[in-house]
């Protein structure tokens, strides 16, 4: 049976866990989020929820599951389109600060297992998650976010973390300037 992404579907089995959740496995909530059928579809969808505080828990749903930097976790996660939604929030000057802050967290925990799984995790191409995501304008969609002048200094100095550690190599330069990293993201370097 197909359960239509709702929150109200995702309380309810968030719920059920959460109820069941011991001592024993405190990885248990995260687990079941990654291996019960057609949940991570439903976050996935709710990311594009019209309400913020559905995107909001969502966004926390996907922060919490890749904080084990479990591999297969990051594996399960990425099979879903978790990056369109991404992509939409991070551009969008009138995204929250709270979904921004949890939406790089999960960034964060992701090319940290993909620098756990590189040959050579001090070579910044090692990190196969940072070459997909490159490929895909998840740069551009940061420096946007950089740009806002509406974020706060928290998901700023995130931002500027990000580029600076995984995707420094990949900041557009100017080449009329002698290959200097264009103007409107320059202080990034600082």
């Amino acid at each position: 049976m197909i359960v239509a992404p709702t929150y109200e579907n995702y309380q309810k089995t968030a719920i059920q866990y959460s109820s069941s959740w011991n001592n024993d496995d405190k990885n248990s909530p995260v687990n079941a989020v990654l291996t019960e059928p057609n949940l991570m579809e439903s976050i996935v969808a709710l990311l594009w929820d019209n309400d913020m505080k559905v995107v909001k828990e969502a966004c926390w749903v996907l922060s919490n599951s890749t904080s084990l930097h479990n591999p297969g976790h990051i594996q399960i996660i990425l099979q879903h389109d978790i990056i369109s939604p991404f992509f939409h929030h991070l551009r969008n000057p009138a995204t929250p600060h709270e979904i921004l802050n949890k939406l790089i967290d999960t960034l964060v925990n992701i090319l940290s297992v993909g620098d756990l799984l590189g040959p050579n995790s001090s070579q910044i191409l090692a990190n196969e998650y940072a070459e997909k995501l490159a490929s895909v304008g998840i740069v551009e969609a940061l420096i946007m976010t950089w740009n806002n002048p509406a974020i706060n200094d928290v998901v700023k100095e995130k931002v500027r973390g990000l580029l600076e550690q995984w995707f420094y190599g990949y900041l557009p330069r100017n080449e009329q300037n002698g290959g200097e990293i264009e103007e409107d993201i320059a202080s990034i370097e600082e």
